[in-house]
């Protein structure tokens, strides 16, 4: 019975010293996001946003409140709105009609009713609509498209984190969208190579909507954990339609053999995961 209960003491010991060895991917629960995009093909913009509170008989829709600022703007201009699935964000004229939006001060019937109600709110001096096909910024005179460098609009989120402690991590989301999947291959003092995955359509919609788009990222950073130098190697692709076949070679290595169809270029990637060093040739 002892000699039981130290194997189930020694299992417990060894996981946990597994869950805390570093470096590691961990997911952190987030509740603010920055965007960036552009008004008009010509203005860019940076937006905040963070979580404010519930919506009623929700825990999906949700008020933000945040700032957003254009490049060449002295100052930022205060926002506010409703994430719900999509995000409609409004600069309003006074702190009142602020105020009114993030308490969700107006209740109607029904839910459906009451988020359509804050979508459509009427007195804003511009607003910002995210989400399905329509992604534009007006101030009630001019109404102009926006590009937006992402696909998820979900503020309250978890993210992912190259951790190489328990206090100092990187936010792998500022080299790849919030949907990628991260592992680590391989790492060497300040040097790691990742594998990477994500949808090949977010929407799930249309060609390539079950299809996968993966990888390899590259990343070395200096003695105080700032990102120095990073690569993508992309092995696998329906939106663009080429695989990868994998092999060992003789020293250990691994060699991707990318093949993109009849008549286009291969190329050859190694991967030293003992050195933690990657080369790619075209053939």
């Amino acid at each position: 019975m002892r000699t039981f209960l130290l194997a189930i003491l020694a299992c417990i010991y060894l996981n946990t010293q597994a869950q805390d060895s570093y470096p590691k991917i961990k997911y952190i629960d987030t509740y603010d996001a920055v965007f960036k995009g552009m008004i008009g093909y010509k203005t860019p913009f940076t937006m905040y946003l963070k979580f404010y509170a519930y919506a009623r008989k929700s825990n999906a829709s949700y008020a933000i409140t945040g700032w957003y600022q254009t490049e060449n703007q002295v100052g930022k201009t205060s926002i506010a709105g409703l994430y719900d699935d999509d995000l409609t964000v409004y600069a309003f004229h006074d702190s009142a009609s602020t105020q009114h939006m993030l308490n969700f001060e107006t209740e109607k019937t029904n839910f459906w009713e009451e988020m359509s109600f804050y979508k459509n709110l009427p007195e804003y001096s511009e607003k910002f609509v995210f989400g399905d096909s329509t992604y534009n910024w007006t101030d009630k005179n001019d109404t102009l498209n926006v590009m937006l460098g992402a696909h998820n609009l979900d503020i309250k989120d978890s993210r992912e984190f190259l951790m190489f402690n328990p206090s100092k991590g990187f936010k792998l989301d500022e080299l790849g969208d919030r949907n990628w999947i991260f592992d680590i291959l391989a790492h060497k003092d300040n040097r790691y190579i990742l594998e990477y995955a994500y949808a090949s359509k977010p929407l799930y919609i249309g060609m390539c909507a079950a299809g996968e788009e993966s990888g390899l990222l590259y990343l070395e950073f200096d003695e105080l954990n700032a990102l120095t130098t990073y690569q993508f190697y992309n092995l696998e692709s329906c939106l663009f339609d080429f695989s990868s076949i994998a092999e060992k070679t003789a020293n250990g290595a691994i060699k991707y053999i990318t093949d993109r169809g009849e008549g286009k270029a291969q190329s050859v990637i190694i991967v030293d995961t003992e050195q933690v060093v990657i080369s790619r040739s075209i053939n």
